[in-house]
């Protein structure tokens, strides 16, 4: 094994889109309002 590997900087659950698309946080707020997965 060569070297070990920088640690990643964090990234926020709202600012994780990628190219202007929806970030993880949209995408669980976006589940749970949906009113069939809030039932299961």
């Amino acid at each position: 094994m060569s070297g070990k590997r920088a640690k990643k900087k964090p990234v926020f659950w709202d600012r994780d889109g990628v190219n202007e698309g929806k970030s993880s946080l949209q995408g669980v707020l976006h589940w749970l309002s949906t009113e069939t997965n809030c039932n299961k």
